[in-house]
């Protein structure tokens, strides 16, 4: 099966420090052509660019909750140009959608703790021997990442941080004996 590049164009609130890059959950963070552009890059093994573009969105997810979990800021997408390209090729394709929204800003770039902050995240993840209690923190942040998102229902907001909480100690992680004190 090939592996395809995927790139994923996000919007951030603030601006995205110069010539920085993150790796979370083999996803990729960096700027963008402007300075509120926030870049997340993923290799997928699919049949076809179709199936890469799909397979990129839904893996990218789980790094862009836990990058915003880490960052404590909201990662935007206003209008999505999603380029898909075989590793090793020179030629991209694209799936364009456009919405409209306005936003406000801060010209301040993210803050080096942040940085920290994610930088932290994916050594402990990645350090974790242990796929159940690893996957358990991914799924706990995947469904904090929900509950912020939610705005419709007070009651759905407060079952899906409830959920995050629950795999935590169903899974009895201890966030101290990780020395991750942003959590």
């Amino acid at each position: 099966m090939p592996t395809f590049e995927v790139t994923i164009p996000r919007r951030l609130l603030c601006k995205w420090p110069e010539g920085e890059e993150v790796e979370l959950l083999d996803c990729c963070f960096k700027g963008g052509n402007s300075e509120l552009d926030l870049i997340v890059q993923i290799e997928v093994e699919a049949n076809d660019e179709q199936d890469a573009i799909e397979l990129g969105l839904e893996k990218s997810e789980d790094g862009i909750n836990l990058f915003q979990f880490c960052a404590d800021l909201d990662v935007y997408s206003n209008s999505t140009q999603i380029t898909v390209r075989e590793k090793g090729s020179s030629v991209s394709t694209g799936v364009v959608t456009l919405s409209m929204g306005a936003f406000l800003a801060s010209y301040e770039p993210l803050h080096a703790q942040y940085l920290s902050n994610i930088k932290k995240a994916q050594i402990t993840i990645g350090s974790e021997n242990d796929l159940i209690r690893k996957e358990s923190l991914v799924r706990a942040v995947h469904w904090y990442a929900r509950g912020r998102r939610e705005k419709d229902s007070k009651i759905d907001r407060f079952l899906m941080f409830w959920i995050a909480l629950e795999i935590l100690v169903f899974c009895n992680i201890s966030f101290k004996s990780y020395n991750m004190p942003y959590l």
